[in-house]
């Protein structure tokens, strides 16, 4: 069970999130780019207040996961 206790010293109510309050950067990505006059849509690499966006974090079990296909990958051929 967790503590009645944030790391932001605020009480934990069940339902309800602090953000976080040492925070101060909200500003968002530039996701167009020009070119030849027009504009050009391009993913974001970060995401707003400069956080790694989820979806670019690979897990531990993911990197596993490919390093083990590869390998199999590379047995089937050379056999």
């Amino acid at each position: 069970m967790s503590s009645g206790w944030n790391n932001y010293g605020l009480p934990f109510i069940p339902g309800y999130s602090f953000r976080d309050l040492t925070k101060s950067s909200f500003h968002r990505s530039q996701t167009l780019s020009y070119r030849n006059g027009y504009a050009m849509p391009r993913r974001p690499s970060v995401g707003i207040g400069q956080e790694p966006l989820l979806s670019e974090q690979l897990t531990q079990q993911t990197l596993h996961s490919f390093h083990a296909q590869t390998e199999n990958t590379e047995k089937n051929q050379i056999r």
